[in-house]
């Protein structure tokens, strides 16, 4: 039997469309009847507006001479927040709409002699309006009114800007507003990109002009760039190309993409006299000898590299961007480079393409609320296949919860460690706690907690790493975000495959599932 029989949910980048996140898992289920008395057997259970009965088995309205719409109600006596599925049968000459100012937030208008609809709505709020529109004389009749939750794996998702990705032919496209990106940075498979808030504050990112001993072509051929910067392979004068634009005092990292002309992988000196070039932030060179960090490169394909390294800062507005000095022991090499980008922070994230002023590409939230029926409370596992930047000032969390950090089953990215990971199993406040430091979290590993009364563990990349044998199990839990179960510490990274399972699953199974 495949472990995938018995899994409740799975998330993994395999469509996205605005504000969504596509699951593979579950089927969609719906979940019970909402709606009381939905065949108007009785004239009971609804508020009736100005021109509405209820008799003969439908609700019925006639709007001859009514000056003003009027509303059939009724409120379903929970808070629904989500997706639900509105069915009903309508009458001939039937012209009617939901009150979107109120509660069901989709508003929707049809005309139709007669038969049955299904409307699906983004929902929040306690009741269901059907408005029959004034002024049209109409005579029309409802019936059959079915409203249940609409259940699947699907997150929902939010960046209110723009954004861009690594698509699978290797360019860097732009992302709409609100719609999640599918990244294939360093892969043939994409993985489900989140990112902080960040602002490239180079006002020009694919510049055409300036800079020093430096020339311009339009041919580099790769990533979508054609204009690009030029350094000659001649070490007989400094050769640089700055752009002003960071803080004072604050941790930037500058990146950008590099193609040698050789083929070869770019070298990023630490001092005046070594690599193939070096990178200049606030006006002085990344000097790992000095406290800045040369990052390890990034292969985006087709011989192209980004390159990037963090410094912080003295003087605000100062020179930034790439230099190659005239000392012996730079190589001779040639390059080209293209995308600048400079931006607060501690790594780099996805480019941001600026023409002239600064642009700000906003965070990104990821989150599935109102599916208790797919969450075990009383023992399961939840696995993640992810990696992420370390971020001293960041614990960065994926869980499912209550809502709160109270009621929780958390993976949480310490911020206090580099490279350790901790396991929150929270119930009314009271947390059992395992911990594991790693290797290397800025690769993807296969990680799964298993929750039950008086048995936890971690399992990481086949092995159990931590386990606990006292504790008890979170109830309540209801929703799958990308935090640390209240809203805060937001998860930032790369993810390949969330899964959920109602069981704990075995030593031999969880040992198969994260190898």
């Amino acid at each position: 039997m495949s472990l995938l029989d018995d899994v409740s949910i799975m998330v993994t980048p395999n469509g996205v469309k605005s504000n969504v996140l596509f699951g593979v898992l579950p089927t969609p289920t719906e979940g019970s009847e909402l709606v009381t008395n939905g065949n108007f057997a009785t004239d009971s259970d609804w508020t009736k507006g100005t021109g509405w009965t209820i008799s003969g088995g439908s609700a019925n309205f006639d709007s001859s001479g009514q000056s003003d719409n009027a509303n059939i109600s009724q409120s379903l006596g929970v808070d629904i927040s989500g997706i639900v599925n509105v069915d009903f049968t309508q009458g001939d000459n039937a012209h009617y709409w939901n009150n979107g100012s109120t509660n069901f937030k989709l508003t929707f208008t049809f005309t139709k002699t007669s038969g049955t609809d299904r409307i699906r709505v983004v929902t929040s709020g306690t009741s269901l309006f059907f408005r029959a529109l004034n002024g049209d004389n109409l005579i029309g009749s409802i019936d059959n009114v079915s409203v249940k939750e609409y259940i699947s794996a699907d997150m929902d998702f939010t960046r209110a800007s723009t954004a861009t990705r690594l698509d699978s032919s290797g360019d860097i496209v732009n992302v709409a507003t609100g719609v999640p990106r599918l990244d294939y940075t360093g892969a043939s498979c994409p993985h489900i990109l989140v990112e902080p808030e960040r602002t490239n504050t180079l006002t020009v990112s694919e510049p055409a002009s300036g800079g020093t001993n430096v020339s311009f072509k339009t041919d580099f051929n790769a990533l979508g760039f054609t204009n690009c910067i030029f350094f000659d392979g001649d070490k007989s004068v400094d050769r640089f190309f700055y752009q002003h634009g960071v803080p004072a005092s604050t941790e930037v990292t500058l990146s950008f993409f590099v193609k040698m002309e050789d083929g070869s992988e770019p070298v990023v000196g630490g001092t005046v006299s070594s690599g193939d070039f070096g990178i200049v932030i606030g006006a002085g060179l990344v000097k790992p000898s000095t406290g800045g960090v040369i990052h390890p490169n990034v292969y985006m394909g087709n011989n192209v590299w980004r390159v990037s390294a963090t410094r912080t800062t003295v003087g605000a507005s100062s020179n930034n961007g790439p230099i190659k000095y005239d000392n012996s022991g730079v190589s001779t090499k040639a390059f080209r480079v293209v995308g600048l980008q400079a931006e607060a922070g501690s790594y780099a994230t996805s480019y941001i393409p600026t023409t002239g002023i600064t642009v700000t590409r906003n965070q990104e939230l990821f989150s599935k609320t109102g599916i208790s029926s797919l969450i075990n409370n009383s023992e399961g596992v939840l696995y993640i296949e992810a990696k992420t930047t370390y971020d001293s000032s960041l614990s960065r969390r994926i869980s499912l919860s209550d809502g709160t950090t109270d009621n929780r089953v958390s993976l949480e990215f310490d911020e206090s460690v580099e490279n350790k990971i901790k396991a929150f199993i929270s119930f009314n406040n009271t947390d059992t706690e395992l911990e594991y430091t790693a290797s290397n979290l800025a690769q993807f590993n296969k990680i799964a907690i298993k929750y039950k009364v008086n048995d936890f563990a971690i399992y990481f990349n086949g092995s159990p790493v931590a386990t606990e044998s006292s504790g008890d199990i979170p109830t309540g839990m209801n929703q799958l975000v990308f935090n640390g179960g209240d809203g805060s510490n937001q998860f930032f990274g790369q993810v390949r495959n969330i899964q959920v399972y109602k069981t704990a699953l075995s030593p031999t199974q969880l040992a198969a599932l994260t190898t």
